[in-house]
């Protein structure tokens, strides 16, 4: 199949290296009539909605696609042809999207999530690594305590309690990851830390697109339920997430015992 993945181009920076994708169509660079016009000139047979939100849903059917696929959820189902179930339960993300498949006669339940690193990525996670000239024996500790979302975002004092304790256990040192105004978050936490030389801090600045080459050379991601999370389980490095309201069973591999949560709506043990 010939496939387009139409995203905002915020979010694109996850899209453009993956070799099975042959064409990125950016919403939010143009206006939505001409991006309306865009989509239908591609002439695509099918359209596939995975937010199901009022505006995918509404940009799926002027898609003029005959075959429009997407979850059957209040007055949205009206505008597909072929309507899947939500899962209704907790249920990983990427396993109840790939549910959206099934019209298609594609039954798949390999989850993984595929992130890839173009060569220009690799050279720069290369050129960070070089600046950063970490010394020691420790482990480097993929660190990001920010998120889009207060209700997500553990509090400072406390991810500064763990990485003391860390520090102090095994001589683990903490690399800060994070986007474009959230450095105060990172501050703040290691402002409230005793060991501050364990953190890897000030940083070059490092784009989307590195942040596999360099997660590869992490010993463990910890942090927040968020972006970076998913970057590390697509890098194949073990984490734990601190949760808050969310459920965890909807953001975390079904039996990867390497990814570990704190906190959530479920009673954790360990």
């Amino acid at each position: 199949a010939d496939i387009h993945f139409c995203v905002s181009a915020d979010h694109r920076a996850a899209i453009d290296a993956n070799p099975h994708v042959d064409a990125v169509v950016p919403t939010g660079q143009i206006s939505f009539v001409r991006l309306v016009r865009t989509i239908r000139r591609a002439r695509y047979d099918v359209a596939i909605d995975c937010h199901a939100t009022p505006a995918t849903a509404r940009l799926a059917l002027l898609s003029g696609a005959r075959t429009r696929i997407g979850f059957d959820r209040r007055w949205r189902r009206s505008l597909y042809t072929h309507r899947v179930p939500p899962a209704n339960r907790p249920l990983y993300s990427a396993l109840e999207k790939l549910s959206l498949l099934g019209p298609l006669g594609i039954h798949e339940s390999d989850c993984r999530i595929d992130l890839e690193a173009t060569a220009a990525n690799r050279a720069e996670a290369d050129d960070f690594w070089r600046a950063m000239a970490v010394s020691g024996s420790g482990p480097i500790v993929a660190w990001a305590p920010v998120s889009r979302r207060d209700y997500k975002t553990w509090p400072a004092d406390r991810y500064a309690a763990v990485c003391d304790a860390e520090f102090e256990r095994s001589g683990a040192r903490f690399l800060p990851l994070f986007g474009p105004g959230e450095a105060s978050h990172v501050e703040h936490a290691i402002g409230a830390a005793r060991h501050r030389d364990a953190f890897l801090y000030p940083r070059p600045a490092l784009s989307f697109g590195a942040l596999r080459p360099v997660l590869e050379r992490c010993a463990l991601y910890f942090g927040n339920d968020g972006g970076v999370r998913h970057v590390a389980i697509a890098t194949g490095v073990p984490s734990v997430a601190v949760f808050g309201p969310a459920d965890p069973a909807c953001w975390t591999p079904p039996g990867a015992p390497q990814h570990r949560v704190v906190g959530g709506r479920r009673p954790i043990t360990d």
